[in-house]
């Protein structure tokens, strides 16, 4: 046992004052000796000092291993072994082996020291290793997997310590062509395969094909119950393209395969600290499709066209244009509607081409829904990739506003702000959605002085505070009468019917009436 050490140490210092050479001194020193080991033992336990212990248990070293430890058997015939692991890979294949150092539990010379090897099928030491005399220390080397127990002796010191030695393999390489790339066998449009050489594949030269170890069976040195030792592995694959996968297996599946040349590294590393790595390239034959959506708002001034910007909703009415941002893709097809031939689409487009630069615009789209814009984009290798988009067009925001959507007050004295009466919602300079407008303006006399009746986008700029005769309408308080026609369905607290995306109920009308207050 461990604390031997310490027995030992009390029991020298008091057998130079009672004990004396003969069988009676002998007697007296082991009876002190198992009585003072007994009371040593108790006062470890009483007092946590087991840390203490496990350093006395330690007399046993490795310096030389890569990972240590301790095998705790349970059972009938509980037993504390040593673990000593030694890490074999690329850089030391075939030339790694175990080697264990004993130190005396009292650090002086004068011990007999005797190496053995346990025979797992009878399960019984073998002493048929090094054996020293009289020495401090003894070193075991050239070891290979085994357990190995070494006996020390001084006096009437007699104890054993034993310890597993494990040599650890690991060897991984991936499969792939001599200048590094992916073989073609390995992926199809839609997965990639990255792996290890398997240990049987004739077809790689023995010392590129995967080796590990997953378990050790470290058996009870006496009983031979049987102790499975884990050492799974952790893989950490990392592309350039930014991915990362984890396995705990020499090979990793990945879908739908990147659309374009990816280099990718992995880390392999098992329990025992031992490592590996390796790096190969996938020469993609996929496709990634992709787009941008652009949309310009109707204008009641200029034109749409330097209106685009990039977004996927607005108020009807709108112009729509694509750009394609797909990645190594040849022939590409579009389809700009829910169904082949849906009717209610306000847009209906289909169209293919092998011009990757190619772009769809100036695309109308009038009533307010979600329309699904759809491209599919085709490799070199034939493989497809598709994506599909939303764009969201709202009903009119004039609909929930109502005669909100006109100004209070207008100032027509040409300084630019409030000159004109005129739709203005949410600071919008115009309402798309309004296809038509009536409004009648009159003075506090009931005359009519101003009148419009036409599309918003013919370039009505709102009344500007003349008359029908094209004098000045003087200050004073005017009110106004419209009718508003939208390209979709308005929501309105003007009548009884609420907005509704059916558009095979076709365009709504709201009207309302108000006044302004006109200051000069």
């Amino acid at each position: 046992m461990a604390d031997n050490t310490i027995v030992f140490l009390v029991f020298n210092y008091v057998e130079n004052f009672i004990c004396h050479d003969g069988f009676i001194s002998i007697f007296v020193g082991k009876l002190l000796y198992n009585w003072m080991r007994l009371i040593v033992g108790l006062i470890l336990t009483l007092f946590g000092l087991q840390s203490y212990l496990d350093n006395l248990h330690a007399q046993l070293y490795a310096p030389a291993a890569d990972y240590q430890s301790w095998i705790n058997y349970t059972g009938s015939s509980p037993l504390r072994a040593r673990l000593f692991v030694f890490n074999q890979n690329e850089s030391n294949w075939g030339l790694r082996k175990g080697s264990l150092e004993a130190i005396s539990i009292d650090s002086t010379s004068g011990w007999t020291f005797q190496w053995s090897v346990l025979d797992q099928n009878n399960y019984q030491f073998v002493d048929t290793l090094t054996s020293l005399s009289d020495v401090q220390k003894a070193t075991l080397e050239n070891l290979n997997f085994g357990c190995y127990k070494i006996r020390m002796q001084k006096g009437v010191i007699d104890t054993s310590f034993i310890a597993w030695v494990i040599i650890n393999p690991l060897r991984f390489h991936l499969v792939k062509t001599p200048d590094g790339f992916v073989k073609e066998f390995e992926y199809t449009c839609d997965f990639l395969d990255l792996r290890a050489i398997p240990r049987n594949d004739t077809k790689f030269d023995s010392s590129l094909r995967y080796v590990h170890n997953d378990y050790f069976i470290c058996p009870h040195p006496y009983t031979g119950d049987l102790y499975r030792l884990s050492n799974e592995i952790k893989c950490n694959w990392q592309g350039n393209d930014g991915s990362s996968y984890v396995t705990n297996k020499p090979q990793v599946r990945i879908y739908q395969p990147p659309a374009r040349d990816t280099r990718y590294s992995v880390q392999v590393t098992d329990v025992f600290g031992n490592s590996a790595s390796d790096q190969i390239v996938y020469k993609t034959i996929n496709t990634k499709a992709d787009f941008k959506i652009f949309l310009a708002e109707d204008t009641i001034t200029g034109t749409y066209k330097g209106r685009y910007k990039e977004t996927s909703e607005g108020e009807a009415r709108l112009w729509a244009k694509f750009e394609n941002t797909s990645k190594n893709g040849v022939k590409f097809t579009w389809r700009l509607s829910d169904l082949m031939l849906n009717a209610s689409d306000s847009a209906y487009y289909l169209r293919t081409t092998n011009d990757s630069t190619a772009k769809i615009e100036d695309v109308q789209y009038s009533f307010p829904r979600t329309y699904k814009v759809t491209l599919i984009s085709e490799s070199p290798r034939f493989c497809i990739d598709s994506v599909t988009k939303e764009i969201v067009i709202k009903p009119s925001k004039m609909g929930d506003m109502g005669k909100n959507a006109f100004p209070k007050v207008i100032t027509p004295n040409q300084d630019g702000i409030h000159d004109y009466f005129y739709l203005k919602v949410d600071n919008s300079d115009t309402i798309q959605s309004v296809e038509y407008l009536s409004l009648r303006i009159y003075n506090s006399r009931g005359s009519k002085v101003y009148e419009y009746v036409g599309k918003m986008a013919d370039g009505w700029k709102g009344w500007d505070g003349k008359t029908l005769w094209g004098l000045d309408a003087p200050t004073g308080i005017y009110y106004y009468y419209f009718e508003a026609k939208g390209y979709g369905p308005f929501s309105s607290t003007n009548d009884n019917n609420t907005s509704t995306s059916n558009t095979n109920q076709g365009p709504r009308k709201i009207s309302g009436k108000g006044y302004v207050y006109l200051l000069r």
